[in-house]
This record gives structure tokens, sequence and C-alpha cells, in this order.
């Protein structure tokens, strides 16, 4: 028959080191795995974005050029006016924009005509 063998003080206490080693290092594995999920917030579903509706451009006749923009804010060419994507944002600005001219300027690119009334309506704005 086998005697037990007696534990002397020093194993019981490396046991216990060991185990309460193992307890931080659960506890930090732990810790630092709330921490990152709250950081990053990766495993919480986001609801999908919503894509903005195309906005149809106008088309300004025999210039090549065409109001684009969510706001009607962009003078672009007219061949790239529907590739043009913005954000759905008004500015005070954008209301002075609605009764200016979009068409080819000297310079050869399409953009706003530089009228008095525009200039007038901008800085008031």
């Amino acid at each position: 028959m086998d005697t037990p063998v007696a534990r002397r003080e020093s194993d019981t206490s490396f046991h216990l080191q060991k185990v309460g080693g193992i307890a931080v290092l659960m506890i930090l594995l732990v810790f630092s795995a709330w921490w990152l999920f709250m950081r990053n917030q990766r495993f919480i579903p986001h609801p999908p974005a919503v894509p903005a509706s195309p906005v149809p451009t106008i088309p300004i006749s025999g210039s090549g050029c065409a109001v684009a923009g969510c706001s009607r804010q962009l003078c672009v060419e007219e061949n790239r006016a529907d590739e043009i994507v913005t954000t759905c944002e008004w500015q005070e600005e954008y209301e002075c924009y609605k009764t200016a001219t979009c068409e080819r300027q000297k310079n050869g690119n399409c953009g706003w005509t530089e009228t008095a009334a525009l200039t007038q309506c901008l800085q008031v704005q």
C-alpha cells in the first residue's frame, strides 16, 4: 500500500502562486477583450449606410456643362455630372446658385459665371 507523501509548505505555496498567476492572466485576458470590444465596437451591428439617392443633373444646352450635386451647388462637365457624388447638406450660399449661370468659362472649364448679382448674393450669405 502506498503511503501518502507529505506536502511541503513550499510545494503548496508554489501551487497557489501558479493558480493565482493563471487567475490574474484570465482577468487580464477578459479585460483586454472587453476593452477592445468597447474601443472598436466591432461586434455591435451598425445599421447599413443609406445610399444617397442619385440627383438628376441639369444639362445646360450647348455649353457642355451641367448643374450637379445634391444641393445643386456644382457646375461641372456634362459628361461627368452623373459620376459626381456629394453630401446632402445645405449652406445658405447655395441659394445664390439657383439663379446663377452654369456655363463654360474663358479658361475652358465649366463654372458659375460671376455676375454682380451672384457676387453680391455670396457676400450677403
